[in-house]
């Protein structure tokens, strides 16, 4: 969260996986406008995570990712600065998680 980026100014992508279901709201903001302000890519390819079922409590605690949210509640943190994109979904056998990649491009 601290990692200066500047060294990465004018990448045409950036990319993250599985990081988002670590952070609080407020830190995924900051991170993604840290990025955006300090690295200025032309997008960011993301992905993420959310646990579902009966066994979302202790799956979520074992993946040490609280706070879980909704992939409506993680595209939320981005807009308006960003247009989010969904670019695929896939529920795990067991239909414990659906992972989900998405891409950011910064609005107008």
């Amino acid at each position: 969260m601290q990692a200066p980026l500047e060294r990465w100014r004018g990448a045409d992508v950036v990319t993250a996986s599985a990081v988002f279901h670590h952070l609080t709201d407020e830190q995924v903001a900051e991170l993604v406008g840290r990025v955006q302000d300090q690295v200025e890519p032309g997008r960011m390819v993301l992905t993420d995570g959310v646990t579902r079922g009966p066994l979302a409590g202790p799956l979520t605690r074992l993946d040490e990712g609280e706070p879980s949210r909704p992939k409506e509640a993680l595209y939320d943190l981005f807009r308006p600065r960003f247009q989010v994109t969904e670019t695929w979904s896939y529920v795990v056998p067991l239909r414990t998680y659906v992972y989900f990649g998405f891409e950011l491009v910064p609005a107008g």
